[in-house]
């Protein structure tokens, strides 16, 4: 396709972490778009830094970040580097408090180009929130004024549908995936062998259970419940390992309780730090499931890439990731204490049928649903609504 009858696009991110950059790159390659990244020099506050986006066609942008009461308020310094005659539509991060947003929106409005958002739909960690309706007021409005909303789930099609009032034919669904298929052509290196031997390694027998935690080790994720479950099920003897990868502000609580178990069940829980967003690859296919007793993200994802089946608790304050998760089917999701995440946990070393059968599920969602072909398919239908538009004006 020549250059003038490609979609000249044009994507506003805060920053560009590792899990969006295999994106960039397939929307970048895609036939119908010419794309150029907009990103941010630093990251929000509890978000994710860039990765290395230097093969992505980008612009550098200076991220000015104000933190008030509470709210974090961003400017995105583009003037100088934003070109609109350059562009056919504009998709920009959002955020009610992005002030920047709103003046490249009045930009896009003068110089006729499409304009719309990369969004969550639906922000279950303000659910329950006195300030939610009012957030979610503005973003009702922006929705309503954009050429198109492009969101993570299907839930989040429906609520940007029913409760913002945007037409379904303007709303795109490009679920928030990492490249699974990267994942499992790095997974069919590791052997049967490279497994036991490095379960073997810290001790894990042949039939022992794994469960691997992975994401930030915050008070607010409960991972001494981990630690917790691994006491309660090995008292009830069930041989059973945690691994955690990650770090955080609870990690030390969390050892300090594991060096007061009895030496037999401490042996059997493993620290391993910050791992590199590829080697986790490794440690979660040594695991047999993967648990999150607090707010699960993306984990979810690479958990059901490598067929591990996922528990979490029942809470508001998920990222809108947990829509990818069905109960019963790919996972659990339990109630929110601790003794319900331990019997979930111990229902799946019991039940060898329910286990092998939300294994499957894993794997088959991850193929039919978080494919980054299936991600990708959203902005090429993008592409042409705005090929279409530029057609008819």
């Amino acid at each position: 396709m020549s250059d003038t009858k490609k979609v000249r696009l044009a994507f506003f991110h805060t920053v560009c972490p590792d899990y969006n950059i295999p994106m960039f790159k397939k929307i970048q390659n895609l036939p119908s778009i010419s794309f150029t990244l907009f990103v941010g020099d630093k990251s929000l506050p509890m978000a994710p830094r860039s990765g290395d986006y230097s093969e992505i066609n980008h612009v550098q942008l200076t991220n000015k970040i104000l933190n008030f009461f509470g709210f974090t308020i961003l400017w995105q310094n583009f003037l100088k580097k934003f070109n609109p005659k350059k562009y056919d539509a504009v998709i920009l991060s959002e955020g009610v408090l992005f002030i920047s947003n709103y003046l490249i929106i009045l930009i896009c409005k003068i110089y006729g180009l499409k304009f719309g958002f990369y969004s969550h739909g639906f922000n279950h960690q303000r659910e329950n929130s006195a300030i939610s309706k009012i957030l979610e007021f503005f973003r009702g409005f922006l929705h309503r004024r954009a050429d198109f909303v492009i969101v993570y789930s299907e839930k989040g099609l429906k609520h940007v549908n029913k409760v913002n009032k945007v037409p379904k034919e303007k709303i795109f669904i490009a679920k928030n995936t990492l490249d699974i298929e990267d994942i499992s052509k790095r997974s069919i290196n590791f052997s049967n062998q490279d497994i036991s031997d490095f379960r073997n390694s810290m001790g894990i027998e042949n039939e022992d259970f794994v469960i691997c935690y992975l994401g930030r080790i915050v008070k607010e994720k409960n991972p001494i419940w981990v630690a917790e479950a691994i006491d309660y099920l090995n008292k009830n003897n069930l041989s059973c390992h945690a691994m955690f990868i990650g770090e955080g502000s609870e990690q030390s609580n969390v050892q300090r309780y594991t060096e007061k178990l009895n030496k037999d069940i401490r042996k059997k829980i493993h620290f391993f730090g910050h791992i590199d967003f590829e080697k986790v690859d490794f440690y979660l296919k040594s695991a047999n499931i993967s648990v999150m007793p607090g707010m699960t993200g993306l984990a979810i994802v690479h958990s059901f890439a490598l067929g591990k089946p996922y528990i979490t608790i029942d809470i508001s304050s998920h990222s809108p990731e947990i829509d990818y998760l069905i109960n019963n089917k790919n996972g659990l999701i339990v109630k929110n204490n601790k003794q319900s995440f331990f019997e979930a946990i111990e229902s799946l070393i019991r039940n060898k049928d329910l286990y092998k059968q939300l294994v499957r599920g894993a794997e088959k969602y991850a193929i039919e649903e978080l494919s980054s072909k299936k991600q990708i398919q959203a902005f090429t239908e993008l592409s042409i609504l705005i090929q279409k538009s530029k057609e008819n004006t």
